[in-house]
Parts: C-alpha cells; sequence; structure tokens
C-alpha cells in the first residue's frame, strides 16, 4: 500500500482469481450477409461493400456505405474492446449527410482475425489503418477521420508521426488510461503481462438503449488480456514532447463523466502538440460519447467541423 492508495488496489483484487492464460478463442459466428441487419445498419442508404484487408496475424474486417452522390469520405476508426458496427448513431448522422462511410474492425475485434484483444505492439494498430486505407485505394490527405478512444490515439500516432489528414476528430482520445500509472505497475510485476481478466460491465454511457446494445452484442469481448496495458505503456513512453507541426484541422470531443481515459492530462499533451486543436467539453457526457442519449450539441458541433471540410 505504499505505492498504491487503496481503490487502485480495490480495483485490481476481485480479477487476482480470473486470470487464465490468453488464449485466441474462435469468433462468435456471424453471417457477414446478414451483418449489416444483424447490428440495425441495413437502414442506411447507399452500396454496401465489404470484405478483408490483409494483415500479418490476420485479416481486417472493413466495410464500406456510398451513398449516389458522396460529399466526401469518412473513416471512422473504433475504440479498445469495441467493434465498427457499434456505432450506428455516428453512421445514421454521416449517412444522412450523404458521407460516404468507411469502417473497419481493429486486429482482435469484431470480425478481424487476430488474438482477441491481444496486442503485442501498438505499430498492430497502426499497420491496420494502412491497410485498411489501402484496400479502399484512399489518400489520407483527403479523407476526414473520426477517431473514438485507442482509434483517435492511431489518429494522432499518424499526425505524430508527420502524416497529413484532410480532417480529423478526436472523440475521448487515449493517451493514458485512468489509474495508469498503478495499472501498469501491477500488470508488468503482479502479473507478468500474462493472463486476462474480466472485462468490466460499467456502462460506458448513460443511454440505457447503447449500454443493451453492448450487453447483447454477439462480437462483445468477455476477457482483456494483459499484454494490451504493457503494449499502450511502450507505445506512449515512445510519444515526443513539445509543439509539432500540423496542418491537419482537429476537433477534439471529451464528456466530463469519462472514467475510462485519463481525459485531463491526455488533452493537456493533446494541445501541447498541436497547439490549434478545438477542443469541446461535454460535462454530462460518458466516455462513449458518440453514442450518449442526448447527444444534439456533439453532433451540432461535429457537422459544424464537417460542412468546413
Amino acid at each position: 500500500m505504499n505505492v498504491f492508495n487503496r481503490s487502485l488496489a480495490a480495483f485490481f483484487l476481485p480479477f487476482l482469481s480470473a486470470c487464465t492464460t490468453l488464449e485466441s478463442p474462435a469468433l462468435p459466428w456471424v453471417d457477414e450477409s446478414g451483418y449489416f441487419t444483424l447490428f440495425g445498419l441495413d437502414a442506411l442508404a447507399g452500396e454496401r461493400e465489404s470484405g478483408y484487408a490483409p494483415g500479418e496475424k490476420g485479416d481486417f474486417w472493413t466495410w464500406s456505405l456510398t451513398p449516389a452522390e458522396p460529399r466526401g469520405t469518412v473513416v471512422f476508426i473504433h475504440g479498445f474492446l469495441d467493434h465498427s458496427a457499434l456505432s450506428g448513431q455516428l453512421f445514421e448522422f454521416l449517412n444522412r449527410r450523404n458521407y460516404r462511410i468507411i469502417a473497419y474492425d481493429l486486429p482482435g475485434h469484431g470480425l478481424s482475425g487476430g488474438v482477441r484483444a491481444g496486442l503485442e505492439d501498438f505499430e498492430e494498430y497502426l499497420t491496420s489503418l494502412d491497410r485498411v486505407m489501402a484496400y479502399w485505394d484512399l489518400s489520407f490527405e483527403e479523407t476526414l477521420f473520426i477517431g473514438h478512444s485507442t482509434g483517435a490515439a492511431i489518429l494522432l500516432d499518424r499526425l505524430l508521426s508527420g502524416q497529413q489528414l484532410g480532417g480529423a476528430v478526436l472523440a475521448s482520445p487515449l493517451i493514458r488510461f485512468r489509474h495508469y500509472s498503478g495499472a501498469v505497475f501491477m500488470t508488468e510485476h503482479l502479473f507478468h503481462g500474462k493472463g486476462s481478466i474480466r472485462v468490466s460491465k460499467k456502462p460506458v454511457t448513460s443511454n440505457p438503449a447503447f449500454n443493451e446494445k453492448k450487453r447483447q452484442d454477439p462480437l462483445a469481448i468477455k476477457r482483456m488480456p494483459l499484454n494490451w496495458p504493457l503494449a499502450v505503456r511502450t507505445w506512449e513512453k515512445n510519444l515526443p514532447e513539445g509543439e509539432r507541426p500540423c496542418s491537419t484541422d482537429l476537433l477534439l470531443l471529451q464528456g466530463e463523466r469519462d472514467w475510462v481515459v485519463s481525459y485531463e492530462e491526455n488533452i493537456t499533451r493533446i494541445l501541447d502538440w498541436f497547439p490549434r486543436t478545438r477542443v469541446r467539453y461535454y460535462p454530462g457526457l460518458k466516455h462513449h460519447i458518440l453514442n450518449e442519449a442526448e447527444t444534439d450539441d456533439v453532433y451540432g458541433e461535429l457537422a459544424l467541423f464537417l460542412d468546413t471540410h
């Protein structure tokens, strides 16, 4: 207790007996032909396409929805423990505004290959975006991006490496998660980065409909591999300091009831790198800010951003 406070220890102790060897179980069966119907996306207007972008440890499930006269292309990157089909509210918004939507499942998520939610190196996430962009023959500079949590972290890494984007929305961006230092220490020294723990069932929105959707999700991930926090730590330690050159317009959306990411210090770092970032805070919203019940202000801000690109 001389290193960690009691609340942090209490967070981990219930999971100690639940640790298991990290495995790669078979994905739940989902018929691709009924995928859009299963996740309530079949009512969206436009031509639907889907397939697998090739990857080294497994291929990446990706899909597109193209209206008759698209005004632009938006690539959506979901967060850790989610998958691309969960954000129907966002897709309905983009579809109404006649944007072509490209989405994909991160490695180990949804219908993509790889160990379920496992991560040896953050580069695996970065590579997945490159492969999906190549699959759809898209240009980074001419494409708009919306990244949620880990998806936003992928976009931040691309920007820090000097890649210019057509525009980027960072929703609840991940750099550090809550209880970061203590959680990483315990994962490394107590669990040695091995095994997995049960995924928390604590709601990530105040929207009962979305929370129930996640609860009933046939592609839900039930256990979190303990190599993931260490891979994020290694990535985070190598991030640069100080302002970086960037001509990409950035919008950051953050709920102030977010218990998943350490948003105060994350946003401080983002503004150090990219001072021109427009930051919007929402006092009543949680981590899944794009799937909350009261999102008029969020989507109003998003509409203003998209209309300028």
